[in-house]
């Protein structure tokens, strides 16, 4: 009995490593600003910073239509702020990192070849959950019944 309760213990803790490996590869997003910006990558970054309450009314107003417009950096900006990063309005390695962070493993949902994470933190008052789908290391975003491919 102890054998078994010692592999099942291993492979949770094996499953979620895998888990928050996945979610590391958000860091090796590329740069995103309103010089250079890919809109798949644009549109992921602009879903997630529609769920924090620093950045919601950038988003809200501008939209997430995966352009990097002035709406799109101000809530990139309000969230460094919030986050006490560098606030220059580019999604670099940092702000992804920190973007990451707000995001935890939804175990109830995952599975062995799918993991789905949601917010955590300052989260906007829209009784909402946002998910972000990690599936063979591609990564959606969910908002507003569509999933959007980020990369």
């Amino acid at each position: 009995m102890k054998k078994v309760l010692a592999f099942l213990l291993c492979c949770m803790v094996i499953m979620g490593q895998v888990c928050i490996v996945r979610a590391d590869y958000m860091t090796n997003f590329p740069n995103q600003n309103r010089t250079y910006y890919v809109q798949r990558y644009t549109r992921g970054l602009q879903v997630m910073l529609y769920d924090h309450k620093s950045s919601y009314d950038y988003i809200k107003y501008g939209g997430v239509d995966g352009s990097y417009g002035e709406m799109t950096e101000s809530a990139v900006i309000a969230f460094q702020n919030n986050r006490n990063i560098t606030a220059d309005g580019k999604c670099g390695k940092q702000t992804w990192t920190k973007l990451r962070d707000t995001l935890k493993l939804d175990r109830d949902h995952s599975t062995s070849n799918t993991s789905y994470y949601y917010m955590t933190g300052n989260i906007s008052g829209t009784n909402r959950c946002m998910y972000v789908n990690v599936s063979k290391n591609t990564w959606y975003c969910y908002n507003k019944g569509t999933w959007y491919y980020v990369g």
